[in-house]
């Protein structure tokens, strides 16, 4: 899951810095002011994508570990009830 977030957030990321690097130059504007509101907002969703994917990808075993301490944690729960 975390490499598939990473190639869903990077590629586009890139996408959009690129073009706003060479638009901003005709423009008169710096990259991050060609951007606007919008631009900001899906390069900030962008990178928090690609934090957590990073995060997936470095800690597999952290992450299952909790999914089943949790798994264990609600089969007691239900089996007790």
């Amino acid at each position: 899951m975390g490499l598939w977030w990473l190639k869903e957030a990077i590629i586009p990321l890139l996408g959009l810095w690129l073009r706003a690097v060479a638009l901003s130059a005709d423009a008169g504007k710096t990259a991050f002011d060609w951007l606007g509101v919008g631009g900001r907002i899906a390069a900030l969703l962008d990178v928090l994508q690609i934090g957590l994917g990073i995060y997936f990808v470095t800690r597999p075993y952290k992450i299952a570990a909790r999914l089943i301490h949790a798994a264990t944690s609600s089969a007691e729960v239900i089996n007790e009830a």
